[in-house]
């Protein structure tokens, strides 16, 4: 298998396997269609996936013994769940990949091994597992959608292994002699069974310690990465190895001795200790070090120098591919990690660019993250997919986010509202129905509560942030009163503290964009957008707070705003004509970045008005106009229950709506120019319209013969919009 665009997703038996209640949190349905989460991952555009099994206590000789309370043994259980789930996804995408897993041995047993004896019984059990599965499926599955083996075991990471001889360690003889087997034929030795056993691929994920440089050479962690560096470019055992950064890197090393590494705490913008600093700074570097090692094809030191050198690289047919896991999120417990989330650890995004490149495999833990993984699965694996903004993503961390759906938080917005009508009432008081907030962290309250406001309610323009102070609790510790204060980095007038002219100028464009666009909720909702793009300048960032918030694009003297400026403005006008608009909160190319969710014709679309700004001589308005909603968070957590926009896109230039732009479109459009034809459709007349002006022009000719020569084919927008011309 090629594996330059491998893109696999890593499930493990507590999310293909049936629990007590029947499902995994992956799981296809019984009947062999597929849950709703297992079909999310399907959409994600993954080639490949890798299942690992079941592992009872560790020790691989165990996993021929029974289950405690049922006659099934370990093996027997594995195998039935993984082949279930295999045939399950078959039938819905027939040619799906898998990779199967090894019952393992992890590295906490690695010292399994000191006894040289029981590498036979490893070695016999790993092929008596592979012929086990192989007999439960099908023929036709085993040859057509098993791609390879994943090789599942740790034991490279104990202290006695001898690095500069690789034949002399019983760990690495397992994987050789298993390489032998999976790669070429079962011998007799081990049966009467002498079919060809295997042909198939195989894969393995070694983890990283913080990386070394090339003067440490005695050091636990340079052992460890000359061991793997060996064993990938220097054996025949792997068709391909997918590096696990493992960003914490903590291992039982004096030099970390009481160092808690709270990944948390850098994550979610808390307090950073210098212990930790110093450890976030180790783990970009893995990240860092992983890319480079990535473009030059080889293991790399973190001072770049190659682990292993031309001369001991093996010059063979079977060259080890060499990737990197993905590790949207893991939990770990350690004597220096303490439940330490990774989900949101914004370096791994570096990884991003290798996808259609590098092999590349996602793994994740716990049902609670599965919409979150695979909509983060599908964002880096289909980046120009024509779903919503490319290159964006939810910030689900956000406050806004948090309490958009939670009717507690919402039920106070009426009250701060109106205690907070002009810059100058900067407090209000809050009387909470008791019990409401039990147990709630008052930080956490400000936040949402803040968070929430901002976000609906623009107007407020000069409302940063809120605080929140307890004012009294009820007998038992829950909140009863409370009192909002405004954070705001502002420096107003007077006249600015009555909110006169920014109120003024709200009114004005209400009426304007009203009188333009009469009852019809879309040409409300299109005016109003445009008016924002033509004439609001968009800055990427700014230091002037006026341009983080509606003021600075509604008010004439400014007329300048950031996205988060830019989707204030748009929500406040659109609330201000009666649609619904909400702001999504996120990121872009690592930068903040804030974008609308807007509900036209009983349907949620996205919008993002600052990039549809005039930037570098590009005047089209509607490049991220009307989008499908994308973000599988957002739709299944902020929208549960509405209907987002599932219709097809037309093309800018497509005038003749067959979905491609030739030179036909062309000559359409000149005709419509020549002849003021309406001979094309409704939908063609929109596209036709190239530059967005709302007239069809020469220039809109000559925008359609730019595009068929640079197969510019970009600017979607909904086939069943009204038109605008």
């Amino acid at each position: 298998m090629d594996y330059n665009e491998a893109k696999f997703i890593f499930f493990t038996d507590t999310q293909y396997a049936e629990n007590d209640n029947g499902v995994g949190s992956v799981s296809p349905n019984q009947d062999g269609s597929l849950s709703g989460n297992m079909q999310y991952f399907l959409d994600a555009g993954a080639n490949g996936y890798v299942l690992a099994p079941i592992t009872p206590n560790f020790y691989i000789n165990n996993i021929k013994g029974s289950v405690p309370g049922s006659n099934t043994t370990y093996m027997d259980r594995c195998i039935a769940q993984i082949s279930d789930f295999i045939n399950s996804v078959i039938a819905v995408e027939p040619a799906a990949k898998f990779w199967i897993g090894t019952p393992s041995i992890n590295s906490n047993n690695a010292n399994y091994f000191s006894n040289s004896s029981l590498y036979g019984t490893y070695l016999a059990t790993l092929i008596d597992y592979a012929n086990a599965l192989k007999d439960k499926l099908s023929g036709n599955v085993w040859n057509n959608n098993v791609q390879g083996l994943y090789f599942n075991q740790e034991s490279i990471y104990t202290p006695d292994f001898n690095v500069n001889n690789l034949s002399a360690n019983d760990e690495f003889r397992v994987i050789n002699d298993f390489s032998y087997y999976v790669h070429s034929s079962m011998p007799t030795s081990y049966g009467s069974d002498t079919r060809v056993a295997y042909n198939k691929d195989l894969i393995w994920i070694p983890y990283l310690p913080i990386l070394s440089n090339t003067a440490e050479n005695n050091t636990r962690e340079a052992n460890i990465f000359r061991r793997i560096g060996k064993i990938i470019e220097s054996s025949t055992c792997f068709d391909c190895a997918f590096i696990q950064p493992h960003l914490s890197g903590l291992y039982n090393d004096d030099e970390y001795e009481g160092v808690y590494y709270n990944i948390n705490a850098y994550v979610l913008g808390g307090e950073i200790s210098d212990e930790t600093a110093f450890l976030k700074n180790k783990g970009e570097l893995n990240i860092t070090t992983l890319c480079n090692s990535l473009d030059e094809e080889h293991m790399l030191y973190r001072d770049g120098a190659r682990v292993v050198a031309d001369s001991e690289v093996l010059n063979s047919t079977r060259k080890c591919a060499l990737g990197v896991e993905y590790e949207l999120n893991g939990t770990y417990e350690h004597v220096y990690i303490k439940n330490t989330t990774l989900s949101l650890f914004g370096p791994y995004r570096k990884f991003d660019k290798y996808v259609d490149t590098k092999p590349m495999l996602f793994y994740w833990q716990g049902e609670d993250f599965t919409y979150f993984a695979a909509s983060t699965i599908k964002s880096i694996y289909n980046p120009n997919e024509n779903t919503g903004i490319k290159g964006v993503s939810v910030d689900t961390d956000n406050g806004y986010v948090a309490a958009l759906t939670n009717t507690v938080y919402r039920n106070y917005m009426p009250a701060l509202y109106n205690g907070l009508i002009t810059p100058s009432e900067n407090t209000a008081s809050l009387t909470v129905t008791n019990g409401q907030f039990f147990g709630t962290d008052v930080y956490e309250l400000a936040n949402n509560l803040s968070a929430l406001f901002t976000a609906e309610y623009p107007d407020r323009y000069w409302v940063d942030s809120l605080d929140v102070a307890v004012t009294a609790y009820n007998n038992d510790d829950t909140i009863k009163s409370v009192q909002v204060s405004v954070n705001s980095s502002m420096n107003l007038t007077t006249e600015q503290n009555n909110n006169i002219p920014f109120r003024s100028q709200v009114n004005n464009l209400r009426i304007y964009l009203s009188a333009l666009a009469g009852t019809d909720a879309f040409a409300r909702f299109l005016n109003a957008h445009n008016w924002l793009v033509e004439n609001v300048t968009y800055v990427e960032t700014s230091g002037n707070p006026y341009h983080n918030c509606a003021y600075g694009a509604i008010m004439s003297d400014i007329h300048t705003a950031t996205s988060k400026g830019f989707s204030a403005a748009l929500k406040l006008l659109c609330s201000e004509l009666g649609v619904p608009c909400l702001i999504v909160p996120g990121s872009k190319g690592g930068r903040s970045h804030y974008w609308n969710c807007v509900k036209l014709d009983n349907k949620w679309w996205f919008v993002d008005a600052s990039l549809n700004a005039p930037i570098n001589g590009d005047t089209y308005k509607y490049k991220y106009f009307l989008r499908k909603t994308p973000d599988s968070y957002f739709r299944i957590n902020i929208l549960p229950n509405a209907t987002v926009s599932e219709d097809s896109y037309i093309l800018y230039g497509d005038a003749d709506q067959n979905g491609i732009i030739t030179a036909n479109d062309a000559a359409l459009i000149q005709q419509c120019v020549l002849d003021a034809s309406t001979d094309i459709s409704p939908a063609g007349r929109i596209a036709a319209d190239v530059d967005g002006n709302g007239n069809i022009t020469s220039n809109d000719i000559g925008n359609v013969y730019i595009k068929v020569s640079n197969n510019a084919f970009e600017l979607p927008v909904e086939s069943k919009i009204k038109g605008y011309n």
